[in-house]
């Protein structure tokens, strides 16, 4: 079983995922693609261990094969790399989207709860000078 090394971080405290598996096209898309999109079964069995380490922590890949198959290293390490980076990518897009309309809403929930109050204020003020 040959071993591969996809994505390494020479620091000490990089965590390793490995994945053995029998071909190598089995971790990609059945439908070829310039991109090499990695395959939904590996890409969730890489991003739940990944879950699992703690934050901010490189990480380096393994993979056990008996051969690279149609694939060369270099290929198979772009391939990981390009897909994890768009995910991240997307990921913050993503984020940042729900931040903003988060912050939106703040904004506009402040502004209704201020004009609520200050109705209510002059409301209160009005019959007080009137009832009083």
């Amino acid at each position: 079983m040959q071993v591969l090394i996809l994505a390494v971080d020479p620091s000490p405290e990089a965590a390793c995922i490995e994945l053995r598996i029998e071909n190598t096209a089995l971790l990609f898309d059945p439908f070829p693609t310039p991109s090499r999109d990695l395959a939904k079964a590996a890409e969730d069995f890489i991003v739940g261990w990944a879950r699992d380490l703690p934050p901010r922590v490189p990480i380096r890949f393994v993979l056990h094969a008996p051969s690279t198959g149609q694939f060369d290293i270099p290929e198979l390490q772009l391939a990981f790399s390009n897909h994890f980076s768009l995910r991240a990518r997307s990921l913050k897009g993503d984020i940042d989207e729900v931040f903003r309309v988060g912050l939106t809403s703040l904004v506009i929930g402040l502004v209704i709860g201020l004009v609520i109050g200050l109705v209510i204020g002059l409301a209160t003020h009005a019959a007080c000078v009137l009832g009083g």
